[in-house]
């Protein structure tokens, strides 16, 4: 069992490392390099983004008929191709829309493989794997980019990016050779979609929070700590590794206790523990002083995720479960795109009021599941679904 959570979490890592660094670091790079500004860099990425997952509930389907490896492995050539152009300046903005919308075929299997091969009683600890190595991936992506970069070798980033997401999803693949399937193993009952629907509302006003912070926290920074624009970005990047790594961390305590007390109350916990640090935040004024809420919105986060993403895979019947993720998935997009509709309130009435709006959509994100969810028996247990 342990090779297989290994084998179904690995290709996180490579996934997160493209998904995060292609609209954060390698499309604004090229486009300022060609003289474009932040509106472009917004435009082109919102763009990029919602196309991309789009195409994850098509990319599930199909993986649901041919298999996951099939899709998958077309979606890793697809990104790789598109990583590739971003070594020709030209041909950049060709290059993120194919490494973005790549890197979602291959998410769109790489999700599906959960709850195909993992039994319902351990898909929290899965879960943990899951958010660990993706979270991780994205640290390790960053780390790189900020390395080789600096030393201006594009071409070495772009070429480590290619092959980390290669390796990561074709060796979890690999791993998953000679296996039994799994499906259906241990499989509750279908759930009602009416279940599947509020995961997926659960996880939109959570991650909305969360998103919300995270795309002013440079903008905070230097507005509480008195920081001139570029040490202000040096900071942030320094608490959004901080967040990484102990969120990472936590994901895997977080996975196990989702096993043993059920999806539901490590949901609501990682809500109320999650809206306590942005409350802290808002009241720092050092960047010394965003460490600790920094910590707890990590951990709110590594809670609420871990067991959504177990809740999620058992509320899914394995053979559709490509299409249905995808679908669930549209939900965290558009939380990454709504999190930006706190900009005007940061403008209007200041950060306060926008991280108090963050906070209540945290705890509002941990508390829906507890509203009216039936649970799923597994055998002699019982586990939550949503």
């Amino acid at each position: 069992m342990a090779r297989r959570l290994l084998a179904v979490s690995v290709g996180w890592i490579g996934i997160s490392m493209v998904a995060d660094a292609v609209p954060s670091v390698l499309l604004p790079y090229r486009v300022a390099s060609d003289g474009g500004d932040a509106t472009a860099v917004g435009l082109i990425s919102l763009v990029a983004l919602l196309l991309a997952a789009g195409l994850q509930p098509a990319a599930g389907a199909l993986s649901d008929r041919t298999g996951r490896a099939p899709v998958a492995i077309a979606g890793v050539a697809l990104a790789a191709s598109g990583l590739g152009l971003f070594l020709v300046p030209s041909a950049a903005i060709v290059g993120a829309f194919l490494a973005l919308a790549g890197v979602s075929v291959a998410q769109a299997a790489q999700q599906a493989l959960l709850p195909d091969r993992v039994p319902a009683e351990t898909r929290g600890t899965a879960g943990g794997l899951k958010g660990f190595f993706d979270v991780g991936g994205a640290f390790v992506g960053f780390a790189m980019l900020a390395g080789l970069m600096a030393a201006g070798r594009v071409d070495l980033a772009v070429v480590g990016m290619a092959l980390g997401l290669t390796a990561a999803v074709c060796g979890g693949l690999l791993m998953l050779r000679g296996q039994r399937s799994g499906m259906h193993e241990a499989s509750p009952a279908p759930t009602p979609r009416a279940s599947l629907t509020r995961l997926v509302v659960a996880r939109f006003a959570f991650l909305f929070g969360i998103y919300g912070v995270g795309r002013f926290l440079l903008l905070f920074v230097a507005d509480r700590a008195g920081l001139s624009s570029e040490a202000a970005a040096a900071a942030a990047s320094g608490l959004f590794a901080v967040l990484a790594l102990a969120t990472a961390v936590a994901s895997l305590p977080s996975g196990w206790l989702a096993d043993r007390i059920g999806r539901r109350a490590p949901m609501a916990a990682g809500g109320v523990v999650a809206a306590m640090g942005i409350g802290l935040l808002a009241t720092a004024t050092s960047v010394e002083a965003m460490l600790l809420p920094g910590a707890l919105m990590a951990l709110g986060t590594a809670l609420f995720g871990a067991a959504s993403w177990a809740a999620l895979s058992d509320a899914v019947p394995a053979p559709e479960a490509g299409r249905l993720l995808g679908i669930a998935n549209l939900g965290t997009a558009a939380a990454a795109a709504a999190a930006g509709l706190l900009g005007p309130l940061v403008d209007a009435a200041g950060f306060g009021p926008a991280f108090a709006a963050a906070a209540l959509a945290t705890v509002v994100g941990g508390s829906i599941p507890l509203i009216g969810v039936g649970r799923i028996r597994i055998g002699t247990a019982r586990v939550v679904a949503g």
